[in-house]
């Protein structure tokens, strides 16, 4: 049995949103998601090259992991005369998932 094989899977999207609510005031947000699936495999096993140097091998690996980002800006920007005021609240959220599976052998 020959050895080898591997696939990689990664998916990426990220949205910026603004908007004006008053004059002063606006209100952003980034979001950003990310998708991974991972997975590999070598089997070697007689007639090989890898068997003939006494190194065969049974080896699995699988991995997928999602994340997701939420960043939320309030922003007030005033100007009077010759003084200017700017205020910013954030609220952030970060919610994320791994699940991974390894074999090995010898």
């Amino acid at each position: 049995m020959a050895g080898g094989g591997a696939l990689t899977d990664n998916y990426s999207g990220s949205a910026i949103v603004t908007y004006r609510i008053w004059k002063d005031l606006t209100f952003t947000s980034t979001n950003v998601y990310n998708l991974f699936y991972g997975y590999g495999q070598s089997l070697d096993g007689p007639n090989t090259a890898a068997y003939d140097n006494h190194s065969d091998n049974a080896f699995t690996v699988s991995a997928k992991n999602r994340g997701f980002l939420s960043s939320n800006y309030l922003t007030y920007k005033h100007k009077f005369g010759d003084h200017a005021i700017t205020a910013t609240a954030l609220y952030e959220l970060q919610n994320g998932q791994n699940m991974s599976t390894t074999c090995d052998g010898a």
